[in-house]
């Protein structure tokens, strides 16, 4: 008997069958991305762990820009996504019968055709991102590590708060870092109800009814409080909350470390159990939460950093600018060291 729980994927809009994704270059990146006649795009996450930036990916691809921030979906595009494996070309629709299931992130502007079918091959024209700075000169600004003059260029230009979200979706990549370190330039430079419109989007970002699109959200509201904790600590709760989703933990524990450099009381305050952060499997948010409970005295740290001094997990640290690498337990004892 045939296996029914297995089709050959069609878009969900209009019913006709598509092909395999095939892999495109973006500004930002590269996707495995298709597009179908009714002017849908659809973006696969071969793994089903990065689905938020596939979701971006196809967005983007679909409006044929990066202005993407203001969208709304069922007002502005139509989304559906569905279970993939891309190496069979399959739907899946039993997911815990296969080990190996993706996603596929479909997306169809309602306002425009996609760009698809303005542009061949559906590559990003580059188009459309307004008078002032483009994402050309931003990554340049990152790349040279100029966070104050890219605050300065936000004073009169929202686009940029809109390129430092797109150009923070890899944490593997130093410019996603340093977009996050430069959005706190951004809150000590432009206007606060610039500033709380974009907290609104990032928030609204970490949402289902968004996609989970916000990678770096707890991290960037970290920074923002950062900049300015006298105007922004009410954010505070709003970043601890965000530990409550694995995705986004690591980026809870990062974003009030940060924060808690200019604030330590304020974030104290909110975090009053760290016991959960230090038991986490995933090896990030152990040592992100080491930092925390380290930068704001908690008084349970003592305990947390000997659990941890044997700690070999390594993980990602940013500091000063530089993307480097350390052991948990070598945390400890910098931390040990500092404080003896």
């Amino acid at each position: 008997m045939a296996d029914m729980t297995k089709y050959v994927p069609d878009c969900p809009f209009c019913g006709r069958k598509i092909e395999r994704p095939v892999l495109r270059r973006m500004d930002f990146g590269q996707a495995d991305s298709g597009n179908c006649e009714c002017g849908a795009v659809y973006v696969c996450d071969p793994t089903g762990r990065n689905e938020g930036e596939a979701y971006c990916d196809a967005m983007v691809l679909a409006k044929g820009d990066w202005e993407i921030g203001a969208l709304a979906p069922g007002v502005d595009y139509d989304v559906s996504t569905m279970d993939y494996d891309m190496k069979s070309h399959i739907r899946i629709y039993n997911r815990s019968s296969v080990v190996h299931a993706g996603r596929l992130i479909f997306v169809r502007m309602k306002t425009q055709q996609s760009s698809a079918e303005s542009s061949p091959g559906g590559e990003l024209s580059g188009k459309g991102a307004g008078k002032g700075m483009t994402k050309k000169e931003l990554l340049d600004l990152l790349d040279a590590a100029k966070f104050d003059e890219i605050g300065r260029r936000s004073i009169e230009d929202k686009n940029v708060m809109k390129f430092l979200i797109a150009a923070s979706y890899d944490k593997e990549d130093i410019r996603t870092w340093r977009a996050i370190e430069a959005m706190g330039s951004v809150a000590k430079c432009a206007r606060v109800d610039v500033v709380r419109e974009t907290t609104r989007k990032l928030l609204w970002s970490m949402t289902d009814e968004s996609g989970g699109i916000g990678w770096s959200a707890p991290e960037m509201l970290g920074e923002i409080v950062r900049a300015n904790p006298a105007e922004y600590r009410d954010l505070i709760p709003l970043v601890w909350n965000c530990r409550d989703e694995d995705l986004f933990r690591p980026g809870a524990a990062w974003g009030l470390y940060r924060a808690a450099q200019a604030d330590r009381m304020a974030v104290a305050a909110v975090v009053t159990e760290l016991d959960e952060l230090a038991d986490d499997p995933n090896p990030v948010v152990r040592g992100y939460g080491l930092l925390l409970g380290a930068e704001i005295s908690h008084p349970d740290f003592t305990k947390h950093a000997a659990r941890l001094a044997q700690d070999e997990a390594e993980i990602p640290l940013y500091v000063d600018g530089k993307l480097g690498r350390a052991k948990i337990r070598e945390l400890v004892e910098n931390i040990n060291n500092k404080l003896s």
